[in-house]
């Protein structure tokens, strides 16, 4: 309920906050409807997203105040934002699903909770430990398409395992790329390495030739032996289907994108599963764009950020596979993976290290925090301030350079962003992730073609220089970044205005070289363009659809840096 309360407030502006006792309450009057809404909240934020009270209520006009309950709420809002019965009925029931969905990981999860919050997690259990998901999303945890009783296989909050399906193609099928190692041949190499594979196996498809073995998510391998076309290339010989093989991969926070701690890569999958507003699929221009972008950072990009970040790594998606001409879900990418083995210990995603614990206890960032504290006998403002500000030295300020210096905006929202600690706690390394998010401004398109002539001819990258600055402001600034900054504000570590502060000093830094509004407008504009995540759900849009300029709602919301600074006040 809080999720959907935060998101209205949020995309409509809607809401007026008043001193009640010692704590304050959020009170919603509606337009549509005679009914008044009333939200106790025990932490109001600058950057939005408020904690609330369980004792939420409502009053029809002229009635006395009821509990208000989650379909309740859902009805009313709902129809103060679209008079689409259909669409206020599939809002309803994903936010359901979101629900049982988060109910069941937390029940199952119950006596793991220190390994989802502890201070100290590898990669894998980081990725494996988002109970709860976007905060600031009415659906984070809706899936349609994976059955309640695969559940524990495939979801990685249960901590799910499975093996790879695989399929072995004739070479006239295969369509790759890579700016690397070819993809067929990694693919062998990583079946080769594999002790749980047999002898036969590798003797009969994994010889250096030119047919390829294709591996596959168990979902997506049930979903493409139903299509007709899959089986007219399995009966005519040109395809065979050789089903479970290896060992066991695991599913990072993302569903589809799974990881071993002895492989080399990371495979990332069409899955047949719709999550949050999304199908996902991996898109024929998305693959390229992998490819691509290695080629960016091997010709001399990646040389770079070395020299003025190298605190900073892109994870490359170097590499694809697939069958036919048509997109039909073989699409499968090839990402190196850099937290192989004890490469992957102290290392924690963003979402997992900002999101709140479920029963109020510590979250992974106070135990860090107040280890640090104890740890240098300091304050935990102190220790707060010094983390935040090494933590903007690894992550915004090389994506600011990237945005300024060589136009090129990563969508490095909270899920994309990873960290590796130090022992004691400290940020120590950023790693971005993601072939789907890069945006190219076509202002500096040219420049970038010096490193890669044929830039975009196949990936669809490159944007005008205005959506670049949306996007980019969205998903560091507003997701990213005042994410994190009220994950202590939430978290009782630190005012979030000293850690606004801080933000506003490293932006205006970048004030001279930006080429764009960004800068500007994140410093004195008083509403800014963000990603509404309800309404993009409420119309059903799905964000993997579409050119760039279209994929989701985008609505105008308070900008807590120029609140900070009283330019509108």
């Amino acid at each position: 309920m809080q999720n959907v309360v935060n998101c209205y407030v949020r995309e409509t502006g809607k809401g007026k906050w008043i001193k009640v006792g010692e704590g304050e309450e959020l009170i919603l009057t509606l337009e549509k409807q005679p009914v008044t809404l009333y939200f106790p909240a025990y932490y109001r934020s600058l950057t939005g997203r408020h904690l609330l009270n369980e004792q939420m209520a409502y009053q029809v006009e002229g009635h006395q105040r009821q509990e208000l309950d989650l379909l309740t709420l859902l009805a009313l809002l709902m129809k103060e934002v679209t008079e689409d019965l259909l669409q206020i009925n599939e809002l309803i029931v994903r936010v359901l699903l979101s629900y049982e969905n988060m109910k069941q990981f937390i029940e199952v999860r119950q006596a793991e909770l220190q390994e989802c919050y502890g201070a100290d997690k590898s990669f894998l259990q980081s990725e494996q430990a988002l109970l709860i998901g976007h905060q600031l999303h009415p659906t984070p945890k809706s899936r349609q398409g994976i059955l309640p009783e695969e559940e524990t296989i495939f979801a990685p909050e249960l901590k799910g395992k499975f093996q790879l399906h695989y399929f072995y193609a004739e070479a006239s099928l295969v369509k790759e790329g890579s700016a690397l190692e070819q993809a067929r041949l990694v693919i062998k190499k990583q079946l080769v390495e594999d002790e749980e594979v047999s002898d036969e196996f590798k003797t009969n498809y994994c010889q250096d030739d030119e047919n390829v073995l294709i591996p596959m998510h168990p979902l997506q391998a049930r979903y493409l032996l139903g299509k007709s076309e899959v089986c007219d290339w399995i009966q005519s010989g040109r395809l065979s289907y050789l089903g479970p093989q290896g060992q066991a991969f695991y599913p990072t926070s993302s569903v589809r994108t799974v990881y071993n701690s002895s492989a080399d890569v990371m495979y990332k999958f069409s899955i047949p599963v719709k999550i949050t507003n999304s199908l996902r699929v991996n898109k024929r221009k998305e693959l390229y764009r992998g490819v691509e972008v290695t080629e960016l950072l091997r010709a001399g990009l990646e040389e770079e950020l070395q020299i003025y970040h190298p605190a900073f790594h892109i994870i490359k998606d170097f590499a694809y596979v697939t069958l036919g001409e048509e997109e039909i879900g073989f699409e499968v990418v090839i990402r190196e993976n850099p937290f192989k083995g004890s490469q992957g210990d102290s290392t924690t995603l963003l979402a997992s290290l900002c999101q709140d614990h479920v029963y109020r206890h510590h979250t992974q960032l106070q135990e860090i925090v107040h280890r640090l504290a104890k740890a240098e006998n300091r304050s935990l403002e102190a220790v707060s301030q010094d983390w935040f500000k090494q933590y903007l030295d690894i992550s915004l300020k090389p994506m600011m350079w990237l945005y300024t210096e060589k136009g090129i905006a990563l969508e490095a929202h909270q899920q994309n962003s990873i960290i590796k600690l130090t022992k004691e706690g400290y940020p120590q390394a950023f790693y971005y992730r993601d072939n789907q998010g890069y945006y190219f401004m076509r202002s500096k398109q040219e420049s970038l073609k010096k490193l890669v002539k044929d830039l975009n001819q196949m990936s669809d990258t490159v944007c005008d220089d205005a959506v670049a600055e949306e996007r980019f402001r969205y998903y560091v600034i507003f997701n990213h970044l005042f994410g994190l900054i009220n994950a202590f504000g939430t978290s009782g570590l630190i005012e979030e205005s000293k850690l606004i502060e801080q933000m506003r000093t490293v932006i205006s830094e970048y004030a001279k070289n930006d080429h764009t509004n960004l800068v500007k407008s994140m410093l004195s504009q008083e509403s800014l363009p963000c990603k509404a995540n309800l309404l993009t759900r409420v119309h059903d849009m799905d964000e993997l659809v579409g050119s760039l300029e279209t994929q989701s709602v985008y609505v105008d919301v308070t900008n807590p840096l120029a609140v900070l600074e009283g330019v509108y006040k």
